[in-house]
């Protein structure tokens, strides 16, 4: 218990971390129409009928998989229990859920933001497991 918790306060950190890197890199490449501010709320209408081109979804999918998945080997590297790998691409999941519930984007982003975290947080599983094997 004293490792699971810390290695997953870090794993969580880490794909965090990762996906602002992501989501920064893809706003540095997409940036928002001129004179749009989103933190208005004058905006939100606006907002939600502002077309998000595909490379700004495939980016902001990218950043929850490499958050789950960095994220999660940190975890589970830290903890040495797989469960931290699961207990962060949870957090990714539920982060992602909330970023999609606030703009309207379709069946894409929910559906990836369902499955493609727990594949990373598998690939972590798998690869922690071929490790010792080799080991």
């Amino acid at each position: 218990m004293r490792r699971i918790i810390p290695g997953i306060l870090l794993g969580t950190f880490v794909a965090f971390a990762v996906q602002w890197l992501v989501e920064s890199v893809s706003g540095a490449l997409l940036p928002l129409p001129e004179g749009f501010d989103p933190y208005s709320a004058a905006n939100q209408g606006v907002m939600l009928q502002y077309d998000v081109p595909l490379l700004g979804k495939l980016m902001l999918i990218l950043g929850w998989c490499l958050g789950a998945l960095f994220g999660g080997a940190v975890a589970a590297y830290f903890s040495r229990r797989r469960i931290g790998a699961w207990v962060v691409a949870g957090l990714v999941i539920a982060s992602a859920l909330a970023a999609t519930r606030s703009v309207y984007h379709g069946i894409l982003l929910p559906s990836a933001a369902l499955i493609l975290p727990c594949l990373c947080a598998l690939a972590v599983q798998n690869l922690a497991l071929l490790k010792r094997r080799l080991s």
